[in-house]
């Protein structure tokens, strides 16, 4: 006999295996005995158990659950280190269940993931979600003039601005990004065209700007092909 062992429900997610049947008012803890779960994370042949309860409360999942002597040296390591915390669930979800400081991590590897893929205009355009969490980040990083300059980019929003992926936020990125794009909103449509090309303009401007300040953290000439804040962060 052995303990309980939980592993993340892919198999459920991708419909690999069904939900047959629900208990109704199940209680995880009495049904279940939750508080002596414990789930299986890791990578490669590095796999370990964690308890998943003490006390009726989950323990948060910290940046030392990842970390480990030579580990993570380069950005494949990273990048698999966050693909496993993505398994957690959306944003809100991740910050309610792992420490601060392994959040901080799993942005900043998003965050420079997606901008050697697509650069700042392809998060502040198909990244929403990560744009309320990146000064913060920046700043554990120790970037300010990259967090400054992004700041800047950000300022040209419109107040009413709610970054998340729906069709008001496609409409505020058309209108920012190119003067001939029709939007929908009536707040925008408020705006004159003189004022909606001198917006687009200083948008542009500032965002080309950012672009400079973080090639030279970024790129893949820079140290460590660009990772090099983030591994000196794991390492404080």
């Amino acid at each position: 006999m052995f303990s309980p062992v939980q592993i993340f429900w892919d198999t459920i997610v991708n419909k690999r295996w069904k939900i047959i049947g629900r208990t109704e008012n199940y209680d995880k803890y009495k049904d279940s005995n939750y508080n002596n779960l414990k789930i299986v994370f890791g990578l490669d042949d590095d796999f370990r158990l964690r308890n998943l309860g003490t006390g009726g409360k989950n323990k948060m999942i910290t940046i030392e659950n990842f970390i480990k002597k030579d580990y993570p040296k380069d950005s494949d390591d990273l990048l698999a280190i966050s693909e496993q915390i993505w398994k957690l669930g959306d944003l809100e979800e991740i910050e309610r269940k792992v420490s601060a400081e392994l959040f901080v991590l799993h942005i900043a590897i998003n965050v420079v993931g997606n901008w050697q893929g697509d650069g700042w205009h392809g998060i502040v355009r198909d990244q929403a979600v990560l744009i309320p969490y990146i000064t913060q980040t920046l700043d554990k990083l120790d970037l300010q003039e990259i967090k400054e300059a992004f700041q800047e980019v950000i300022s040209m929003f419109p107040e009413f601005t709610r970054f998340v992926d729906d069709k008001l936020y496609c409409d505020i990125i058309n209108f920012i990004t190119n003067t001939r794009c029709k939007v929908n909103d009536e707040r925008l449509n408020q705006y004159s065209e003189e004022e909606r090309s001198r917006i687009s303009k200083e948008y542009h401007e500032k965002m080309e700007k950012l672009e400079e300040i973080s090639e030279e953290q970024w790129s893949y000439n820079a140290p460590k092909e660009g990772w090099e804040p983030i591994l000196n962060y794991i390492k404080f």
